[in-house]
C-alpha cells in the first residue's frame, strides 16, 4: 500500500497553477473574472498637475443585451484611469450626483 506525502508546499504550488491554468482557459466563474485585463489604452485617462475633476452618478448600461443602471466616474464604466507621478500634488474636485453619500 502506497501513501502519498503531500507537503505545504507541494499543495500550494499544485493550487496555484490549477488557478493559473484555469483563468487562462476562461474557467473562473464572471465574478472572478477581471472586466479589464491589464491597463488598456482605450480607458478613458485623467492627468493633471491642477485639478482633476470628478462626477459621481447613475448612468445606464447594457450587457448582452440586457440594459441596467450603474454608479459610474465622469459617466463611464468602468471609471477613469488617473495617472500620477509619485510626490506631484493635485486637487481632486468631486461631485456627487447621486441621492446618498458617497466616498472615493
Amino acid at each position: 500500500m502506497s501513501t502519498l506525502h503531500l507537503d505545504r508546499r507541494r499543495l500550494l504550488r499544485g493550487a496555484a497553477g490549477g488557478a493559473g491554468l484555469a483563468a487562462l482557459q476562461g474557467l473562473l466563474p464572471a465574478w472572478a473574472q477581471t472586466g479589464s485585463p491589464g491597463l488598456r489604452s482605450d480607458l478613458p485617462t485623467l492627468t493633471g498637475p491642477d485639478d482633476v475633476r470628478l462626477s459621481v452618478g447613475h448612468s445606464p448600461f447594457t450587457v448582452n443585451g440586457r440594459t441596467g443602471h450603474a454608479v459610474t466616474i465622469n459617466g463611464t464604466l468602468p471609471a477613469p484611469l488617473l495617472r500620477l507621478r509619485e510626490g506631484q500634488n493635485v486637487r481632486l474636485s468631486v461631485t456627487n450626483t447621486l441621492d446618498e453619500d458617497t466616498s472615493i
